[in-house]
């Protein structure tokens, strides 16, 4: 829940200082972008910074990660503080997008350290036993 939370108030923050940076007497050019997940067509593009949020302790972290043109697996380097998030999730090193649309993220021995749900607005959301506090958010 608090994810949810906390995702709305930083796109209400973001809005709010566009309108704030927005020139007197005219309309701002381009789009305010809040960020969502990309699919596979997105990932091609190169690099996402990503946020993991976990809402029961409050705690988040960053996340990188890059496209593999030799590999079905993104990779995907975790910051040193993402075990504070999720136990294991600093040490995952494979993003796998699922049939469903959801991702495993996974560690060396091809294990999921986290699996998080099709993206339902602008964050992915864990499905594991538990894993439900923690969602995946793009950051643009």
């Amino acid at each position: 829940m608090r994810g949810i939370i906390l995702t709305a108030l930083m796109s209400s923050g973001l809005l709010a200082g566009a309108v704030w940076l927005a020139p007197e007497g005219r309309d701002v050019d381009g789009d305010l972008i809040v960020g969502s997940i990309g699919r596979a067509a997105d990932a091609a593009a190169g690099v996402e910074m990503m946020m993991a949020s976990n809402a029961e302790s409050g705690e988040i972290c960053l996340l990188e990660r890059a496209h593999d043109a030799s590999s079905p697996l993104d990779l995907l380097s975790p910051g040193s503080d993402c075990d504070a998030v999720w136990p294991g999730l600093g040490g995952a090193q494979r993003w796998r997008l699922t049939a469903g649309g959801g991702i495993d993220l996974i560690e060396r021995n091809g294990r999921p350290v986290l699996t998080l749900a099709r993206p339902d607005g602008a964050a992915f959301r864990g499905t594991g036993s538990g894993q439900s506090v923690v969602t995946l958010t793009i950051l643009e």
